[in-house]
């Protein structure tokens, strides 16, 4: 994307990220359903969260359903996620 490096399932801390970009400080996590319905699944993402943020990082989240029917939509969000963030 744009030039930029994007590696899958990366540890960080004590999570393993989806997908990282070093280059952007960013992380992409793509949930599945249960991220939606389980309220333990909920507040550990709410956690993974605030331990990326704590280390500097930006997440984007999407769902897999988004990842399947929305990947333009998808595209465009990260790459006015570069834009913003300088690239």
């Amino acid at each position: 994307m744009k030039g930029y490096r994007f590696r899958r399932q990366v540890p960080i801390g004590k999570f393993i990220a989806d997908f990282y970009c070093q280059e952007l400080d960013l992380v992409i996590e793509v949930d599945g359903f249960t991220h939606e319905d389980y309220q333990e699944t909920m507040e550990n993402d709410r956690i993974k969260n605030e331990y990326y943020h704590y280390r500097g990082l930006n997440v984007l989240r999407f769902s897999d359903d988004q990842v399947f029917n929305e990947l333009n939509g998808i595209r465009e969000r990260l790459e006015a996620y570069i834009v913003s963030y300088g690239g």
